[in-house]
C-alpha cells in the first residue's frame, strides 16, 4: 500500500433485521484498527451514557459487548475478513486513482 495513507479500519457494531430486511442500529460502540496493528474500542462511555439513559436496553448493551468481542477476537486470530476486503478495495481503489495522500 502506498505510503502516506492514513490508514485503519473503523467498524461500528451495528443490528437489526425487521421483516427479513437488515437495517442500520448503532449500538454506539466501535472499534478501530490502525496500520498499526492497534486495536481501539471507542465510545465505551457513550454506550455506558446510552444504557443509563435507557436509550438501549440492557440486551442491546450486552450485545454490543458481545459483538465488539467477538470482532475483537476474529481480529487478533487474523479471521477478520472485512480486514482483508478492505485491503483488496483500498489496492483497487490506489490502482484506479493513484494515492491523493501522499504528501500529507
Amino acid at each position: 500500500m502506498e505510503a502516506g495513507l492514513k490508514k485503519a479500519i473503523h467498524t461500528k457494531i451495528e443490528n437489526g433485521v425487521e421483516n427479513n430486511l437488515p437495517y442500520t442500529d448503532d449500538l454506539f460502540l466501535d472499534i478501530i484498527v490502525l496500520s498499526s496493528g492497534e486495536v481501539i474500542q471507542k465510545d465505551v462511555d457513550e454506550l455506558e451514557d446510552a444504557l443509563n439513559k435507557k436509550t438501549i436496553s440492557q440486551s442491546q448493551y450486552l450485545l454490543a459487548w458481545a459483538e465488539a468481542n467477538k470482532i475483537y477476537q476474529l481480529i487478533e486470530n487474523n479471521d477478520f475478513q472485512l480486514m482483508e476486503l478492505t485491503k483488496t478495495h483500498l489496492e483497487i481503489l490506489l490502482k484506479d486513482f493513484g494515492d491523493t495522500n501522499a504528501n500529507d
